[in-house]
């Protein structure tokens, strides 16, 4: 019951083929053109970087008056208040039943002077 098997022989053709010699040539075109290229850039740095001027005014005479405004007013859950110290007088007496999680964490983590 073996199973009668055949193998087929295949004839491998001697065909050859000859190497083509690199020029040196095209090496020696393709360094020189990079080179080209990396000193071409090379002179567009230097030109774009040389050709910027910068202004640079500083009048340490005049006084300039300014006004700083400081909003120290905080929105928590909805309601803005007038500062931290005010939202926390106002929200740490309430009982945290009535409290949402924004108000209870803010009352939690408050750090100015109690």
């Amino acid at each position: 019951m073996v199973k009668k098997t055949t193998k087929k022989v295949t004839s491998k053709s001697k065909k050859t083929t000859r190497k083509k010699p690199v020029k040196k040539v095209e090496e020696e075109v393709g360094s020189l053109t990079i080179m080209f290229l990396a000193i071409f850039g090379i002179v567009l740095l230097i030109y774009f970087g040389t050709s910027n001027t910068i202004d640079q005014k500083i009048n340490s005479k005049e006084t300039v008056d300014k006004e700083i405004i400081l909003d120290k007013s905080i929105i928590i859950s909805g309601e803005k208040y007038e500062s931290e110290e005010r939202a926390y007088e106002a929200l740490h007496r309430t009982p945290q039943t009535n409290l949402t999680d924004q108000e209870i964490n803010f009352v939690e983590s408050y750090g100015g002077t109690q």
